[in-house]
């Protein structure tokens, strides 16, 4: 079993320098073996529900025999920091151009839309004016470019510069996807985005939760779909 973690850290901070820092060492835990395998997957379940993402993380880090199954499972529940490190994984399990430009650049593109969503949720400007959502995806660009050196033996910024039209239209139709499931079914805490460089920021009365988050995928929604159409 998995040492107590806490949430006051940062989600941001705690992915970026256990994606890009200090994997393994700063915020090292120790899982059992197969933690996302079978039963013991259910240990986590309430850490998601909590928004307790630092410690579902810990565990994904930690198990990557089960990583890419557990996140396609918890794909549908549209927790925004999985949806980053599915991209993540998708990539490791499927190493080629069409995987990054499908499949990963459009996953890290639908987790900011959720990130942003959860954020427009805090009364804190440095919160809802987006800055988390940029600090993510330039975490997770940045290890994707990692995985694409180790696999494929090329920068990712070489990659891009190829199937713009066939990327932009796979970003484009994930990010409505997601938007449109997030108004389907009753989406995860917004509480975890409020803890922000040590500190907790301030959160609109829970009962306004799911008005701004649809408000703004309706916006997103309709706003990408006139893209689409001209």
């Amino acid at each position: 079993m998995a040492a107590t973690v806490s949430n006051r850290c940062s989600v941001i901070e705690f992915c970026e320098r256990g994606r890009l820092f200090a994997p393994g060492t700063k915020f090292k835990m120790i899982y059992e073996a197969d933690f996302l395998s079978g039963e013991k997957r259910e240990k986590i379940m309430p850490s998601l529900s909590d928004g307790n993402y630092i410690f579902a993380i810990g565990a994904i880090w930690s198990d990557a025999k089960n990583r890419l199954q557990f996140l396609r499972e918890c794909a549908p529940l549209l927790h925004a920091p999985l949806m980053f490190e599915e991209a993540i994984a998708e990539f490791e399990a499927r190493p080629s151009e069409e995987t990054i430009n499908t499949i990963s650049i459009p996953l890290i593109r639908a987790a900011g839309f959720r990130m942003t969503q959860d954020a427009i949720c805090s009364t804190d400007p440095d919160v809802y004016r987006g800055g988390g959502e940029k600090e993510m995806i330039r975490v997770y660009m940045t290890a994707l470019d990692s995985a694409v050196q180790k696999r494929l033996g090329k920068m990712l910024y070489t990659v891009l510069q190829s199937n713009q039209k066939i990327r932009g239209s796979a970003i484009i139709q994930k990010v409505i996807q997601v938007a449109k499931h997030s108004n389907s079914i009753k989406l995860p805490p917004a509480k975890w985005i409020s803890v922000t460089q040590g500190r907790e920021a301030k959160m609109s009365p829970l009962d306004q939760h799911e008005k701004l988050r649809s408000a703004f995928a309706e916006e997103i929604i309709n706003g990408l779909t006139k893209i689409l159409s001209e």
